[in-house]
């Protein structure tokens, strides 16, 4: 946590990590002196409540506290928290953390950075004056973690305010997408929809599911929060919901990751480790956790759905068509396992359907061409004909497969 100056620039900020995870914690953690005694403590000194006021992973927040904790700055307890009925570890400073908390605030609020406004314009001020200068309320820790390469730059903070949550990572980048028009705008069509709340996309192996969902989805960043799941054969419910959790923790909504965590600890859960997860339970959290959230939940390859997911998503169906507004979810795959019948499709009109054929011709020919692939007019009408614009067929079929093959 040592802060070294850069000769002829600005102290700390100019290193490579302006503000380190502990000094962070140790600012957030001196607004809440005092309180060690109570019984009852804010959800805010918790690692989920922590880890949102720093805007950190929990991962990065828990190894950080355990440093802490070697170093005698940090000590943790056990108290009651309004976000739970379980007691639950809050932690608090010591007299060598208040000390250490106290001594950074001050150099913080001394140092100067550059200020950049809403038009662009730089002034030098102590990171003290800049929260006055903000349009809505922020923090001396708010500002301080904020600052990049010696600067606070307004626009970027208020960007920063209003960020969607995009748990996208493993969803594959597409190198060039072709056609789909008619699906695209069903999809579109499909988020903007009062009513319909669940999205099923089925295909044959290779169709393009993935790569519609990936184009989809680059056109709903930014604009929705996002997360994204591919189920494989080995996808247990657990991971589907800590995932889901993650989610939800982001949103600094931390029931689900709380049950979660009980459920692992038998001296919290009454219960031996490894018991299923109570899919009603997760359920009634997500009917909470999951109101007003303005996001698309994805998720792929469900033709390998064990049991228990695929109940997952049934009692998630369900949870979505009491919403009056909340997120909605995609379903794919090759097929997918029953988790509503018929009268969600064509009564209420909760589910709809989306089936996916090949590429039209003229796409098909783009996509050839983006691999240069050049075919005769003929050719290409046969190559056509044979793969009905079945888009893997397309990407790996060669130039002599595709004039003198009777059988792709």
């Amino acid at each position: 946590m040592e802060f070294r100056s850069v000769p002829g620039r600005n102290s700390a900020y100019q290193r490579k990590l302006y503000f380190p995870t502990e000094d962070r914690i140790l600012l957030h953690l001196l607004d809440y002196v005092g309180l060690e005694g109570e019984i009852n403590q804010p959800d805010e000194i918790t690692q989920f409540g922590i880890a949102d006021a720093i805007r950190l992973g929990r991962s990065t927040v828990s190894k950080a506290i355990r440093r802490l904790m070697h170093e005698k700055l940090v000590r943790g307890h056990r108290a009651h928290v309004p976000s739970g009925t379980l007691r639950r570890t809050v932690y608090v400073l010591t007299d060598a953390g208040t000390a250490r908390a106290n001594h950074r605030r001050l150099e913080v609020e001394e140092d100067v950075v550059a200020f950049r406004d809403g038009e662009g314009t730089e002034r030098r001020l102590k990171v003290a004056q800049i929260p006055k200068l903000l349009p809505e309320y922020a923090t001396l820790l708010d500002v301080a973690a904020h600052v990049s390469q010696g600067v606070f730059d307004a626009r970027s903070f208020e960007a920063h305010q209003k960020r969607f949550v995009d748990l996208t990572e493993r969803l594959p980048r597409l190198r060039y997408f072709f056609g789909r028009t008619e699906e695209l705008g069903a999809m579109d069509a499909w988020l903007d929809s009062p009513t319909t709340r669940v999205l099923v996309i089925t295909g044959i192996a290779g169709i393009g599911k993935t790569t519609l969902l990936s184009r989809k989805v680059e056109d709903w960043r930014e604009k929705r929060h996002l997360c994204f799941h591919r189920i494989m054969e080995w996808t247990t419910l657990r991971n589907v919901v800590q995932q889901l959790g993650e989610f939800l923790i982001r949103l600094s909504r931390k029931q689900l990751a709380q049950y979660l965590e009980a459920h692992d600890r038998p001296e919290l859960a009454n219960g031996p480790v490894g018991r299923e997860i109570d899919i009603e339970q997760i359920a009634s959290i997500l009917a909470t956790d999951l109101r007003d959230v303005p996001g698309v939940l994805v998720y792929d390859d469900c033709q390998d759905a064990a049991p228990p997911i695929r109940s997952f998503f049934h009692e998630l169906r369900t949870v979505l068509e009491t919403l009056e507004a909340g997120p909605k979810l995609i379903v794919a795959g090759r097929h997918v396992p029953p988790f509503y019948d018929r009268r969600e499709v064509r009564v209420k009109g909760v589910v709809q359907e989306l089936s996916l054929g090949g590429l039209d011709p003229e796409s098909s020919e783009r996509l050839l061409q983006a691999r240069n692939l050049a075919l005769t007019p003929e050719a290409l009408h046969d190559l056509y004909r044979q793969t009905a614009g079945h888009p893997l067929f397309l990407e790996l079929v060669d130039a002599a497969t595709a004039v003198d093959a009777a059988d792709v």
